[in-house]
């Protein structure tokens, strides 16, 4: 957000300012649409029927024209776990086109995204709030409307929109609410009704109360609590919002987009800001959690599909659109109708068939961005894994389970890793959005709690004296084995510290991996995972390093990786072997072998992009021994006591040891700085 010409890191907009007449979402006045968007809380964007009425057959493949590349293939890029499993399953089926399923849990990130250059998506799903700057920035093209006739479908509050007219360019996908979340048992009264649960939150909440990450819901909500119009642009409404959120800070477990789902049913958050679908999934799990619209006023939200400028695939995305658009819709029957697919478009031709029970439900499943429903097959095709009777707490003791998890590739999961994280109390995460990710693909419904880097001591002891109160807890990482270059290790001896079971499911491993297919001697190696950041203290762990004989393993971040190269070529020699291998498992997998100084250079030449593991041969046998550095230093202090300048003794010391000038210079520099 931009306040008197600088910007505040605490509410950045990151959008820019959006046009005045465009809201960053619709504010619903309580006497307006507090009925029907508040009773229902979602009515929106999945459905598993019927595309169009002549579906081509799954024999026809011929190329569909109006693509700009000739391929039956669409990409999606959708919000996470925000779309029933059977839908892509029975478009791929009806429409003989293979589709590509990828998510993202922000309009930051998604709009990020598009902003850094073209991509391969053919789909995206921005909130209607973003869609001006969409197309202030020229990142979405017009719709073949041709080509999606179920358009006529559409209600009209959908298709009078200021932000889209006539829907030219974007078509909705499902719409919600903001609001607040709470536990009935945890506050006064079992009731809420007022922003000032979250904005201004009583001692009894401290450290309870969360907000939504997504900067346009926390600035419109705190202008509406505020009186004012969520459209605001003033400066002075917008330094009250600061002035707002910067008080409530220190009473808040934090700022969310996805945690508080598992955590409202957890009972570790009891109120929480957040989108009406997102709550009737944690209500799902737990009963005592509630929706309510406060009395001032909220949001309204309409996430809607667009297709990115220039997408290689728009008729088939088209194609899509209309499929999902139809309102030939299957409603289940009684004994299914928690999990059977369901219309639930703003169409005017869904609301007449779905049957008023649908239409009244307080949870509509897929929730907004919440996970699939565990009665569903999962898009894996495997069937969903649940939880026995022996696993829930107080059956079974404690224990902790430290899970590898995929480092890129989904498939590579085991049945094991599968039972474990079913059989679980509690999954512990680096990211949830992440995880969420691996649970639906492996139909696994357990809960999720963080774990990360940040306060991971705390949070160990916290998590380890839970484990020993009976709590089956598994652990994993965003990718492969907890506690290797991730977080773990606190979690794993304050477990053991209190006598608590600790078994590992191994599995996937990144530097193996890169070990195996670099080609240097797999015989006898050592992991050095992350190096230094600072430039001085690398350096001289890598002239530590200069005569290790075995070869050795590092990961190094893209943005870092050539500076790390061009240190590892300057403790090494350009000569030594060496490998750079980027995106293991994946799609764009890439190993670039050859003398360290070549890899660099190759690397550079492309850009370094995706997580990195370099491999590097050992000192090869009777090798010149490198000096240490803290030896340097004191070679080089010993001339200068002779009378000999610094300068010259760097270059000296230097020659004789074979050590590159530079590296001399900063083990002076170091060694001086320690004795500071």
């Amino acid at each position: 957000m931009v306040q008197a010409g600088k910007e505040d890191p605490e509410l950045n907009m990151l959008v820019g300012r959006p046009d005045p007449r465009v809201g960053r979402r619709s504010f619903l006045q309580v006497a307006g649409l507090l009925a029907a968007a508040g009773a229902a809380g979602y009515a929106g964007g999945t459905v598993a029927g019927w595309g169009d009425d002549n579906p081509p057959s799954a024999a026809d493949g011929a190329p569909i024209s109006g693509n700009r590349v000739s391929e039956r293939l669409l990409n999606i890029y959708n919000w996470s776990d925000y779309i029933d499993d059977r839908t892509i399953p029975l478009f791929q089926a009806q429409a003989n086109i293979r589709v590509n399923y990828d998510v993202f849990s922000s309009n930051e990130d998604l709009l990020a995204r598009m902003k850094a250059g073209p991509t391969s998506y053919d789909i995206v799903v921005p909130t209607n709030n973003f869609v001006p700057t969409y197309l202030k920035l020229d990142l979405i093209e017009p719709l073949r409307q041709d080509l999606i006739p179920n358009l006529t479908n559409l209600d009209k509050e959908f298709v009078d929109t200021d932000y889209d007219p006539g829907n030219r360019y974007t078509v909705p996908w499902q719409w919600g609410t903001t609001g607040i979340g709470f536990n009935r048992a945890k506050v006064p009264g079992g009731k809420l009704d007022s922003w000032s649960a979250v904005f201004e939150p009583g001692s009894a909440a401290q450290g309870r109360v969360t907000l939504l990450r997504e900067v346009t819901d926390l600035i419109g909500c705190a202008l509406i609590y505020l009186g004012k119009s969520p459209n605001s642009i003033e400066d002075a409404d917008l330094a009250e919002v600061v002035k707002l959120v910067r008080s409530a800070r220190p009473r808040l477990k934090g700022f969310t987009t996805d945690t508080y789902i598992d955590e409202l049913a957890a009972d570790e958050t009891w109120v929480a800001q957040g989108w009406s679908g997102d709550v009737f999934q944690a209500q799902d799990q737990n009963q005592d959690v509630s929706y309510a619209i406060p009395k001032e006023g909220s949001l309204r939200f309409v996430d809607v599909m667009a297709i990115p400028k220039g997408a290689p695939h728009p008729a088939n995305a088209a194609r899509f659109m209309n499929y999902v658009l139809h309102p030939r819709c299957r409603p289940g029957s009684p004994s299914t109708s928690a999990t059977a697919p369901r219309c639930r478009w703003p169409s005017r031709c869904c609301r007449r068939t779905r049957p008023p029970t649908r239409r009244s439900t307080r949870r509509p499943r897929p929730s907004c961005r919440s996970s699939p429903s565990p009665a569903r097959s999962s898009r894996s095709g495997r069937r969903p894994t649940t939880r026995s009777s022996s696993s829930l707490p107080g059956m079974k003791e404690g224990k902790l389970i430290v899970c590898a998890t995929p480092i890129g590739n989904l498939e590579d999961a085991s049945p094991r890793l599968a039972r474990a994280l079913a059989e679980a109390d509690l999954v512990a995460c680096e990211d949830t959005r992440q995880t969420r990710k691996l649970l639906s693909h492996l139909g696994v419904t357990t809960r999720m709690t963080s774990y990360h880097e940040v306060g991971e001591k705390e949070r160990a002891k916290e998590l380890a004296e839970r484990v020993a109160a009976g709590l089956r807890l598994a652990l994993v990482s965003d990718a492969g084995m907890p506690a290797v270059s991730d977080p773990g290790y606190h979690l794993v001896t304050a477990c053991l510290e209190l006598a608590v079971p600790v078994e590992v499911v191994p599995g996937p491993s990144a530097a193996l991996a890169a070990l195996v297919v670099s080609g240097l001697p797999t015989d006898r190696f050592c992991f050095e995972g992350f190096l230094p950041r600072r430039p001085g203290q690398r350096d001289r762990r890598l002239h530590e390093l200069a005569t290790e004989p075995r070869t050795m393993v590092f990961f190094e971040a893209p943005h870092r990786v050539l500076a790390t190269l061009d240190a590892m070529v300057a403790a090494f020699g350009p000569e030594r072997a060496g490998a750079a291998v980027r995106e293991l498992t994946k799609l764009h997998e890439q190993v670039l072998r050859g003398p360290l100084g070549e890899v660099r250079d190759q690397l550079a030449a492309q850009g370094p992009r995706g997580e990195l593991t370099l491999v590097v041969a050992g000192a090869p046998a009777g090798g010149v021994p490198q000096a240490r550095p803290a030896d340097l230093a004191a070679e080089v202090a010993t001339l200068v006591e002779g009378g000999t300048s610094t300068r010259d003794a760097v270059t000296a010391v230097a020659e004789t040891t074979g050590t590159p000038r530079r590296s001399v210079y900063q083990a002076v520099l170091d060694a001086r700085a320690e004795h500071r």
